[in-house]
């Protein structure tokens, strides 16, 4: 049985938040200054992600 998604953009999220170099680059641009040096990237790994229940 095929996933579908709960909701229209939560492929779109799970897409991106399962690249790391992604979820990298979308920090390095939105986040506040100097945030993204604080950040050790090779501390990322994948979770098992399941949408939520409402």
């Amino acid at each position: 049985m095929t996933h579908q998604p709960h909701h229209l953009h939560d492929s779109g999220y799970k897409f991106l938040f399962s690249h790391a170099d992604l979820v990298r680059e979308l920090l390095e641009v939105f986040a506040p200054p100097g945030l993204t040096e604080l950040l050790d990237y090779s501390t990322l790994r994948p979770l098992d992600w399941k949408p939520r229940s409402l």
